[in-house]
């Protein structure tokens, strides 16, 4: 099976910073409410290379998983592939 395609088929996506640069970021969560009274996940970010917010942000309608790992930033939206990411390092 192709890299690309196992991505894609697990909803898995990777972000390479140089220099190890992944372990400088940190991502923060906060939950609000939307007009329908629904709840989102913000996501905000700190860290080098200084993110830009608030456009580096997300706005989820479930949670998302951040991982890093030396120069990669990982982001899924399951728990179980998280774990499973994690498990590998």
């Amino acid at each position: 099976m192709q890299f690309s395609r196992f991505l894609n088929q697990h909803n898995i996506a990777v972000k390479s910073i140089p220099d190890n640069g992944a372990e400088k970021v940190s991502a923060m969560e906060r939950r609000t409410h939307n007009d329908e009274g629904e709840r989102n996940y913000v996501y905000s970010f700190r860290g080098q290379p200084q993110p830009n917010p608030p456009a580096d942000i997300f706005i989820a309608a479930r949670p998302m998983y951040f991982i890093t790992h030396g120069g990669w930033f990982i982001v899924t939206l399951n728990e179980t592939t998280s774990n499973a990411v994690k498990s590998l390092f």
